[in-house]
């Protein structure tokens, strides 16, 4: 996040037109092929399974996704005793 005039925002202009790779992990039968993302009012689909280019905050938001998704496994496991 940036902050600008006493207001915080998830991103500015210069990083919405900065394109990121990202590759997500192909979707099981079971779930839709693609990750739904919202950002700032703007919504994308990211397909599952194909690398594309999608702006700078759309990534940062599916990799600080993956990573409470690893925190959660984690804990989890912790308390499994595992």
């Amino acid at each position: 996040m940036t902050k600008s005039s006493g207001r915080a925002t998830a991103g500015t202009a210069p990083d919405w037109n900065e394109m990121v790779e990202v590759r997500l992990p192909k979707a099981p039968k079971n779930e839709q092929n693609f990750q739904f993302v919202g950002v700032n009012g703007r919504t994308f689909q990211v397909p599952k399974g194909k690398t594309v280019k999608v702006p700078k905050p759309v990534a940062q938001v599916l990799a600080y996704s993956e990573a409470a998704k690893s925190a959660a496994e984690e804990f989890e496991n912790g308390l499994a005793g595992e």
